[in-house]
């Protein structure tokens, strides 16, 4: 059962974050986690979440995912750093490829 494997809260840093609002039922969460993992459940989530009109819920939920490095740099020159942070998107693929510091750099 996926919720038996999923802890409550979401570590980013030294901190845990509480699970946003779910909006998808136990049984799509469990078939979306068997067919992509976490990041279909939270991408799954965040698009039910703008759906739902939580625009909170839906930033949240797909903060949660490892977003690819090329999807962080759009959002960083579409939103700005402070979004990311705001948010606690992970930036471990990014750092990879544009390096460290490279949300502070212009």
């Amino acid at each position: 059962m996926l919720d038996a494997c999923v802890v409550p809260g979401v570590t980013h840093g030294t901190y845990v974050r509480p699970e946003p609002k779910r909006y998808l039922d136990p049984h799509e969460r469990e078939i979306l986690f068997r067919e992509g993992g976490m990041n279909a459940v939270y991408a799954a989530e965040s698009g039910a979440a703008d759906e739902a009109g939580d625009a909170d819920a839906s930033w949240a939920w797909l903060a949660m995912g490892e977003l690819p490095a090329d999807v962080l740099l759009f959002w960083k020159r579409r939103r700005g750093a402070a979004f990311i942070r705001k948010w606690g998107f992970s930036t471990r693929h990014a750092d990879a490829v544009y390096g460290p510091g490279w949300l502070d750099m212009e």
